[in-house]
């Protein structure tokens, strides 16, 4: 996003543009309107407004903001004279008094894409739970068993044979672990037809991918 700054003190808005940037925007700093004139205004999202205390002078400045630029106009300011702001909502000029809260109301901090795509996986063996991303997952022993021996050899394949030999010590079929291995993509898996955790590999084996 492309935001205009406007601060008559950088000093004091020093943490407030920190923290624009650290939200992934571009910022242009001005401290006076007479600095537009050199500025794209088209190509400007959003421009904030702040103030250290705002009075007659402050306003008047806003509104002349507001001629010039069509893009939503926020003012942060921490104190706030006995100045009639009600024709700032009817010019579309949203007035806030704390920067911290501003930011956490209209530019909450974006998570990145590889943020979003990690996947927060947790083995309770003991209570015989998962929980994948705060959703907690009851399992059977036996689910349990299987889940566990794949994630001690997660991001390596885990053989078909390997699961018999070490779950049910040699004796079953490969029905039994197929069954097993479908009822825990039922309980974990958004769409148990695709897994994504739970992946068969070719030759007979699986994968935990997490």
């Amino acid at each position: 996003m492309n935001i205009l700054l406007l601060s008559q003190c950088l000093t004091s808005s020093c943490n407030l543009l920190s923290e624009l940037l650290h939200r992934k925007n571009h910022v242009i700093t001005i401290t006076d309107k007479s600095c537009l004139q050199h500025i794209s205004t088209e190509l400007i999202d959003l421009i904030l407004l702040y103030y250290p205390k705002f009075g007659e002078k402050e306003l008047e400045m806003s509104l002349s903001i507001r001629e010039q630029c069509k893009a939503p106009i926020h003012i942060i300011n921490k104190y706030c004279d006995n100045v009639n702001v009600s024709i700032l909502i009817q010019k579309n000029i949203t007035i806030n008094l704390d920067p911290i809260a501003y930011l956490m109301q209209f530019l909450p901090l974006q998570k990145s894409k590889a943020e979003e795509e990690v996947i927060h996986f947790q083995l309770d063996p003991p209570n015989r739970i998962v929980i994948i991303n705060n959703r907690e997952i009851e399992l059977s022993p036996r689910e349990c068993e299987v889940l566990q021996f794949l994630y001690d050899f997660k991001g390596g394949i885990v053989k078909r044979e390997d699961l018999i030999n070490s779950i049910w010590g040699g004796i079953c079929s490969d029905a039994n672990v197929y069954i097993t291995i479908q009822k825990l993509r039922e309980k974990i898996e958004d769409n148990p037809q695709k897994p994504e955790y739970i992946v068969t590999k070719k030759g007979g084996g699986y994968l935990l991918s997490i």
